[in-house]
């Protein structure tokens, strides 16, 4: 994809293949003959197909002068002025519409329009689709949309669609900054809209777990390991498989882990004092509770 660039010399017949620019709207051509004319074109090429080819510009190569010396312009022209506009002349300017402007995750599709203010010219005319940064909502993430579009020769619009995902996140409605770029080597035609994404997900409060049955406070001499079974701690109304952590305020007095079952909490004192050791059971849905202890180390006996 990129700008196709074909030079000649002005009295040949037979185009050269100067190569692509990529996205780069600048080429230098080599080995030319200085003060001969030559006639250069440009097209876009794309995804699902090419534009026209440009007017051609007539230029003639001249040999640098060095620093000081008067130069004479290294660009002529064909000294006519430029033609009046006819029926059927390039479009000035597009513009985007959306089906909705604010769709919900849910929506599936949206689609894009782009209308030019003219009728394409024979070979149609190809675009660039762009999601801008300002936009929040993540690319491939929470929609995908084309690269490219296309307006046929003698259309003045044509269609893209954008796909929403509709995921199972809660989180703040999103936006899209689309942008279309269509260059038609004598002008570049550009516009932009915002298309919103209305989040339909909620959080699970109504299911969230609960604690049933508290930890009690416990008292450990010296390093001997404590095992506390976390059976009946926790409730999930859903019945839900939760997962257990905990974390202690003061490793270096009292640490603890967890089995691998999530059914037992090991407890370990390391020094003398007073740790808090906090249990949190969590749901798949995000939804959590805390219930927590104390511990005391006395040095062993």
């Amino acid at each position: 994809d990129g700008y196709h660039v074909h030079y000649k010399r002005s009295t040949a017949t037979d185009w050269v293949d100067a190569g692509h620019t990529g996205m780069e709207r600048s080429m230098t051509i080599t080995g030319l003959t200085n003060s001969v004319s030559y006639d250069v074109r440009v097209r876009l090429t794309f995804p699902n197909g090419t534009g026209r080819w440009s007017d051609a510009v007539t230029a003639s190569p001249e040999e640098a002068v060095p620093l000081g010396e008067p130069r004479s312009p290294t660009v002529s022209g064909s000294g006519d002025a430029p033609p009046e506009q006819e029926a059927g002349a390039l479009p000035t300017s597009v513009s985007l519409s959306l089906g909705q402007a604010e769709v919900s995750e849910s929506a599936g599709t949206v689609t894009v329009t782009a209308t030019l203010d003219a009728p394409a010219q024979d070979g149609g005319i190809g675009g660039f689709l762009t999601a801008g940064a300002d936009g929040t909502a993540s690319e491939n993430i929470d929609f995908t949309m084309p690269l490219s579009i296309f307006i046929p020769g003698g259309q003045r619009s044509a269609t893209a669609t954008v796909t929403i995902t509709d995921d199972d996140v809660d989180e703040a409605d999103e936006t899209v900054v689309i942008s279309a770029l269509f260059d038609l080597g004598s002008a570049v035609l550009e516009d932009t809209i915002t298309l919103t994404i209305a989040d339909d997900d909620t959080a699970d409060t109504d299911g969230a777990p609960t604690v049933s049955g508290p930890l009690a406070d416990m008292s450990l001499k010296g390093p001997m390991p404590r095992e506390i079974s976390l059976a009946g701690v926790f409730n999930d109304p859903n019945g839900d498989s939760l997962t257990i952590t905990a974390v202690s305020s003061h490793h270096h007095i009292a640490t603890m882990w967890v089995s691998v079952d999530d059914s037992t909490l090991m407890v370990v004192g390391i020094s003398t004092g007073t740790a808090t050791i906090t249990v949190t059971a969590r749901d798949a849905d995000g939804n959590e509770v805390s219930d927590e202890f104390e511990v005391t180390v006395a040095p062993a006996s």
